[in-house]
């Protein structure tokens, strides 16, 4: 981060695939269908399980593993309302980190 400042939002991205800031999310269910084999009614309150969704071995390669050089087109934790404050944090964290933090060693 510090030698490439320009890296803070793909990092940032990473960060929060791997800690899943928001590990599930409600959703009711809008008109009965079925998904993969399982009947939905109308009106059923179900989760996305977001945390899982950006662990997926079938679409990152290693998700155990936090790598702040991963390309993270895919993730779940890339909703409008988080993107703008991603932005807002990114261009903060690269302000700062330029101008405050030490290279790691």
């Amino acid at each position: 981060m510090h030698d490439n400042p320009d890296d803070s939002m793909a990092c940032c991205l990473e960060l929060m695939r791997y800690v899943a800031m928001s590990a599930s999310q409600p959703r009711i269910v809008a008109e009965d269908f079925e998904w993969h084999g399982k009947q939905l009614k109308k009106d059923e309150v179900i989760f996305l399980m977001m945390a899982a969704g950006n662990r997926d071995p079938r679409v990152y390669e290693d998700p155990e593993t936090l790598d702040l050089t991963r390309t993270n087109d895919q993730s779940f934790s890339k909703s409008i309302q988080l993107r703008i404050s991603l932005w807002a944090t990114s261009n903060t964290f690269s302000s700062v980190s330029r101008t405050t933090l030490p290279p790691l060693a």
